[in-house]
């Protein structure tokens, strides 16, 4: 359901590929997911995400410290993460592009910090403003780029949700056949309580997760409303 998943997944690329271990093994193991969540290009990316040093660095914030990653931030070149790999016998003059990494790692980043953290929020801006930067040199409309960015993030965060409530009622909706079956309501009273309490942990992570999305999303609009705002100064200045 989450991004981030247990060692079993890991273990399983292990498996398949013995000299795939450790961190590379984890990363191996997080392409893939990322790559079905958020489509990404058949041939893959010149530079991947997820053996970066700042995606493990959003990916487990019980080890890096808020500062840490802050400075990872402000210094990483998002840019680099844009490039689609060549298929086989494709020219190389000029690279499709994706942002489909970049949405890996805010949704990532959605999933693992609290929600008062400032992560999300920062990484959100300096990803925007690399997509809307980039927009703005290549002559692309601005809202449509950041569209590509963010849209795919709320629709897994939407998707995720129905997950969630899938889930529940695959609890509830077995007992409540008993509880009919029987006319006693224990049954699914004992499956509710049960659902709850064996959830309770994902549930809590979800509700951070969509709180998460949506400041992103509300970010988002803002850097590009500010980025739109520096621009039209500047071409005030250039006039005068």
């Amino acid at each position: 359901m989450f991004l981030k998943r247990n060692s079993k997944s890991e273990q399983r690329n292990k498996n398949n590929d013995p000299s795939c271990v450790g961190t590379e093994a984890i990363a191996v193991s997080q392409q893939e997911i990322n790559a079905q969540t958020f489509k990404y290009p058949p041939s893959g990316f010149v530079t991947r995400i997820e053996h970066s040093l700042l995606y493990t660095m959003v990916r487990e914030p019980d080890i890096f410290p808020t500062h840490t990653v802050l400075d990872a931030i402000a210094e990483e070149n998002y840019l680099s993460y844009f490039y689609v790999r060549p298929s086989k016998g494709q020219s190389v003059s000029e690279y499709e592009i994706s942002y489909a990494q970049l949405t890996a790692i805010l949704a990532l980043a959605a999933e693992e910090w609290s929600y008062d953290s400032e992560i999300p929020l920062v990484l959100c801006q300096k990803v925007s403003q690399c997509v809307l930067r980039y927009a703005n040199d290549q002559g692309l409309d601005r809202k449509t780029e950041l569209d590509d960015l963010l849209q795919p993030l709320y629709r897994y965060a939407v998707e995720r949700e129905a997950q969630q409530s899938k889930k529940m009622l695959s609890w509830i909706i077995p007992a409540l056949g008993a509880s009919i079956l029987v006319g006693n309501p224990l049954p699914v009273y004992a499956a509710v309580v049960g659902a709850n309490f064996a959830q309770t942990r994902e549930i809590e992570k979800g509700n951070i997760s969509n709180a998460n999305t949506d400041r992103i999303m509300s970010s988002g609009e803002r850097t590009a409303n500010l980025e739109h705002a520096s621009l039209l100064e500047e071409c005030d200045d250039v006039s005068i």
